[in-house]
């Protein structure tokens, strides 16, 4: 199953929520990662903001839950801008809520983002005759600030989204790789005996530094020269 909600507004539409929580991730002394809280709020709208759009629905609102203090408020909407510019979403809406009655000792957020789309029917989970990719690298933690070149962009998330060879994509989060790809193929059975993959296939994507793309075998040279660097093949063995 993806990572988001589904939630009828009308015969016609629906409402997608997609939700990413930091803990112990920003400023305060007993965080387990010091980080600037910018970069805290930016990766977790990253994350939220990606799953909405994976499933082909336009954000429109982002909450910004805050567990840290009055302090961090503008830091955090500063990150969640930073991510909603680079998937050109500046216009997406955002507000929240601060706990500043009882001080925690580590930081905490979570961010919720709402999407639109029109009724899905019919979505069909099992189909052949595709290929698969990874796109950036899992990453979490330390290794995120340590090696950010190996993170797919946002932006090239967006581009994605977009592009027409491009059949169906899913970030990659906390459940790795392999997870990820049993939902995109439709196929729960999936181990890594019959999955080729460059990369760490059980490791945690952290705030989905990776994605991956699911794509005909003849359009493989296309996503590629789109992706550069970024891309890794996966090969499914029957």
């Amino acid at each position: 199953m993806r990572d988001v909600s589904i939630i009828p507004s009308s015969s016609n539409e629906e409402i997608i929520v997609a939700t990413d929580n930091s803990g112990g991730i920003g400023t305060k002394e007993e965080d387990a990662v010091k980080v600037d809280d910018r970069i805290t709020a930016y990766y977790s709208t990253r994350v939220a903001v990606m799953e909405v759009l994976a499933v082909k629905a336009k954000p429109f609102s982002v909450i910004i839950h805050n567990f840290s203090g009055d302090n961090v408020w503008e830091a955090y909407k500063k990150g969640a801008e930073t991510a909603l510019k680079e998937a050109e979403l500046e216009e997406v809406l955002i507000t929240g809520s601060t706990e500043s009655n009882f001080p925690l000792k580590q930081s905490a957020l979570g961010i919720t983002v709402l999407g639109k789309r029109p009724v899905v029917k019919n979505e069909k989970a099992l189909e052949h005759g595709y290929s698969y990719a990874v796109i950036g690298a899992p990453l979490t933690g330390n290794q995120v600030l340590d090696n950010m070149e190996m993170a797919a962009p946002l932006s090239l998330f967006t581009t994605c989204c977009r592009h027409p060879v491009i059949r169906d994509l899913i970030p990659v989060g906390s459940k790795g790789i392999l997870e990820e790809l049993r939902v995109l193929t439709g196929n729960a059975s999936l181990t890594e005996k019959n999955v080729q993959c460059p990369l760490d296939m059980f490791v945690s994507g952290g705030p989905s530094t990776c994605f991956l793309v699911k794509l005909r075998e003849e359009d493989e040279g296309e996503v590629r020269e789109l992706a550069g660097c970024y891309y890794h093949s996966l090969l499914i063995r029957k």
